[in-house]
This record gives structure tokens, C-alpha cells and sequence, in this order.
């Protein structure tokens, strides 16, 4: 990790956890890579979100970065390329805090002059997105027959796997451009038509294989997937059909445009697979086995593969024994974690993303699969991540609390359709197993009532 950007000069970097990975699991540089390039300033995120003049390219700066391989959101590039209009907010430390402060300058007075302008060139993107993406809604079935076409392909033989590998991951990548307009559609209310290739989500037929415990079919027509689908280093249902067997499957979404994302996440899916089959048959050739993980696809033909790995092996095997803050803040060679509030009533605040019901539960902290099994009937979640897989226990929750997330993430678009209170950005380290507390989703309070 960088202590300074220099898109940012002397600034503090302020890091947030990314909610699509446990907090336990570290993150192999194979992972690593797929985030990166979605992320990238050219990759299908930005690029979107600059041709429709709702944020601008960031130069010289990164989205996302990893901390003891775990992955971060650097929200200073949120608040200087993504949110554009008015006078721009800059991060500081003030006594020991951080905070943010409108400092005046030049390029300020000239957003402000230039909001009306910006407000007709935002109206204008939505408009400009409601065209692409329907027509992208148009070529969707195409592309998702050409998804199984390739994996298909691959499944029966791979010629060249450090070819294939790249290959792979690039359409992985470009495949994330549907899922980045769906989302943008449901984020903006965007009308989609209706086309055969979304009126059945994916994500709903392997739900209900998993409901009727037909394994075999899983493995046949979803083999290719998983409950991690986008780290290439943990194995598929083909390989492990043991996880649904013991979890099911996380509930789909009804929302149009969010089944359109499930979909091209599935696309997204399969060309991941075939990049985990072209990394199993060189680790077979290389006899590097299961170790081929810790090297990029660009990292695969170059020299002193052995000698790179086996210092990863030692960097992840100390990474795996910490377990970094949902925030963190790099200033002036220090980091800085929040201080926390002390309140005699025990009231927490979050944002609410979901239902705006009271409800009452035992706190469970819920963190990897492994803690699934302790779940009760009528409990509430606390996790460090909003993951989606926190959905296969939404049938028995009464409501959900995480430290990271948003309103788009899948676990708080189910928790909305099936109306379970959920509430984000809540600092629950001090909540205690067990403990019973309340969840208000109209005044997005959290409080320990025992």
C-alpha cells in the first residue's frame, strides 16, 4: 500500500473494506489482478461512468488497493472524480480526526459556476444511458451464448493455457461492463425492456436446483460457479459441490435490472472458470500445483517463478494472522483508525438500506461461512462485509447490520425485496455475541438493550 498518491499530494488516503469478500479470507494476487482491471481508470467502471459525464477518468490515482491482501476502496478517488458537482470536499486530519472541509480555490469557484451546466450534462447521461443500455440489453443473449460457447470450448480442451489464461480474464473483465449498466439502471431508475435472455436470472434457476437438493444438475449446468466467483483460486461446484449441499444457495433478486446484472455475472462466471482451468493445467505442468495462485497472469511466463512464489507464500501466511479495520486513514507515515464514542445508552448509528422496521434479536457475528452454522431462528447478522452469501440466511434473520456496503450491494437489494431491516456503515466491534439488542430502520440506530 502506498502511503502517498500523488494524485492527492499530502492529503489523507482514506481506505475502505470492499464488501465482496469475508474479512477473514486474505485475497491471492490472481484475485487481485480481476479486481484491478475492473477498477482500473480504463476498465469497465470508470470508463462507463466517464463517457456518460458522471465522473471523470482519474489520472495519476487507484481505485481500489489491497491491505494484508485484503481489498480497499480508496474514497478519495470517490470524492474527487466521482461526485463532481459543487465545490469539492477535501479530506483532512483535524485534532486526531478526520473529517472533510470545502477549502476555497480556483477549481471550486469554477464547479460552482458550472453546476447548472453539470446538473443538464448528468440529465443528459441518463438519458444517453437509457439508449446504451437498452441496446446493450439487446446484444445481452448474444454475448451470454458466446460465454457458454467458450467455456463450453475450453472445457474440452485448452491448447495454449498462459494464452488462454489472459484471454479468459479479459473477457471476464468486459463481461463486468453489463453488470457495471445494470446497475447503473437500478441505481437510476433507468426503464429496461424486456428480452428473453433476462427474463430468467441465473441466479434464480441455480437457487431453485439448490432448494430441490438436485445436485447433479448443479454440477452439470453450474459447475462453473461458486460462492467466491470471482477468486479463481477456490474451486468450483464442479470440484466442490459439498459448500451448496451444506449452505444452498444465496436468494436471487426480483428487480429487472438486477437480474440482468445476476446474469452477466454468471457470464463473468464462466470465462473466470476457464481461467481457473488454464491455472490448474500449468500448475500440473509446472508442478507449482495449487502455488500457481500467488503469480498474475502476466507473472506466468516470466522467470524465477519458484523464488517470487515462495516469498508470497510467507508475505500471505503473515497477512492471514491480521485482521485490518473496516477503515483506514494514511496520513504523514501514520495510521490512523477512529476513535470510538462512548455512549451510556448504547446506541449505535448506521445508514439504513432496507426496510424501515424495529425488530429485536440476538447479535450473532457473522464473518465467513464457517460462522453460518451458528445462526438461530430470529437473530440479527453483524458482519464486517455486506456479502452476498449473508442472503442464505435471510429466511431466519430479523434484520442485518454491517460495518461496509451500500444501498446496490446484492445483500442489501434482497434484504429490501424480502423486507429485512439493514443497516450499514455501524461501527458493531463492541457488540457482544449473544447480546440483545434492537435495530430501528427509520432512525438507524442499533441499540444493546442487555
Amino acid at each position: 500500500m502506498k502511503k502517498k498518491n500523488s494524485a492527492f499530494g499530502d492529503a489523507p488516503l482514506v481506505l475502505e473494506r470492499n464488501e465482496n469478500a469475508d474479512p477473514g479470507e486474505v485475497m491471492l494476487p490472481c484475485a487481485q489482478e480481476f479486481y484491478e482491471k475492473v477498477f482500473s481508470p480504463k476498465g469497465p467502471f470508470w470508463s462507463l461512468y466517464s463517457d456518460l459525464s458522471f465522473a471523470a477518468s482519474p489520472v495519476n490515482a487507484q481505485y481500489i488497493c489491497f491491505v494484508s491482501a485484503r481489498m480497499y476502496y480508496l474514497k478519495n478517488t470517490e470524492q474527487r472524480f466521482l461526485y463532481t458537482a459543487g465545490p469539492m470536499e477535501e479530506y483532512i486530519i483535524k485534532d486526531g480526526r478526520l473529517t472533510t472541509e470545502k477549502r476555497p480555490s480556483l477549481g471550486n469557484l469554477l464547479l460552482m459556476l458550472a453546476m447548472p451546466m453539470d446538473a443538464a450534462r448528468q440529465q443528459a447521461g441518463i438519458i444517453e444511458l437509457g439508449f446504451l443500455a437498452n441496446e446493450a440489453v439487446k446484444e445481452f443473449a448474444e454475448y451470454a451464448k458466446e460465454a457458454k460457447e467458450y467455456h463450453m470450448s475450453a472445457s474440452e480442451e485448452i491448447e495454449d493455457p498462459y494464452r488462454t489464461a489472459k484471454e479468459s480474464l479479459s473477457k471476464a473483465v468486459e463481461a463486468m461492463r453489463y453488470a457495471n449498466l445494470a446497475t447503473l439502471c437500478g441505481n437510476l431508475k433507468v426503464r429496461l425492456r424486456h428480452a428473453e435472455a433476462l427474463e430468467r436470472c441465473e441466479a434464480s434457476i441455480l437457487k431453485e436446483l439448490s432448494d430441490l437438493k438436485d445436485y447433479p444438475a448443479i454440477q452439470n449446468d453450474y459447475g462453473f460457479y461458486s460462492l467466491t466467483p470471482y477468486d479463481v483460486s477456490k474451486p468450483r461446484f464442479r470440484e466442490d459441490i459439498k459448500t451448496p449441499k451444506k449452505y444452498g444457495f444465496p436468494q436471487a433478486p426480483m428487480e429487472y435490472s438486477m437480474r440482468w446484472r445476476e446474469n452477466a455475472k454468471y457470464a463473468c462466471a464462466r470465462y473466470l472458470d476457464v481461467e481457473r482451468m488454464a491455472y490448474q493445467r500449468i500448475g500440473k505442468e509446472t508442478r507449482l500445483g495449487e502455488k500457481i495462485y500467488y503469480l498474475k497472469t502476466e507473472e506466468l511466463t516470466g522467470n524465477a517463478k519458484e523464488q517470487t512464489i515462495e516469498q508470497r507464500v510467507k508475505e500471505y501466511r503473515e497477512y492471514a494472522k491480521t485482521q485490518p479495520p473496516a477503515r483506514i486513514v494514511v496520513h504523514g507515515g501514520r495510521i490512523y483508525t477512529e476513535k470510538k464514542e462512548q455512549h451510556e445508552t448504547k446506541v449505535i448509528k448506521g445508514k439504513s438500506v432496507s426496510s424501515q422496521r424495529t425488530v429485536r434479536g440476538t447479535a450473532f457475528h457473522v464473518d465467513s461461512l464457517d460462522d453460518y452454522e451458528r445462526f438461530k431462528e430470529g437473530g440479527i447478522i453483524l458482519s464486517k462485509n455486506l456479502s452476498p452469501n449473508l442472503t442464505l440466511l435471510y429466511s431466519k434473520a430479523a434484520a442485518v447490520v454491517s460495518e461496509t456496503g451500500s444501498s446496490m450491494a446484492h445483500a442489501a437489494i434482497i434484504a429490501r425485496e424480502m423486507k429485512v431491516p439493514c443497516l450499514v456503515e455501524a461501527d458493531i466491534s463492541e457488540i457482544k455475541e449473544g447480546s440483545r439488542i434492537e435495530v430501528n430502520g427509520l432512525s438507524r440506530e442499533i441499540k444493546v438493550l442487555d
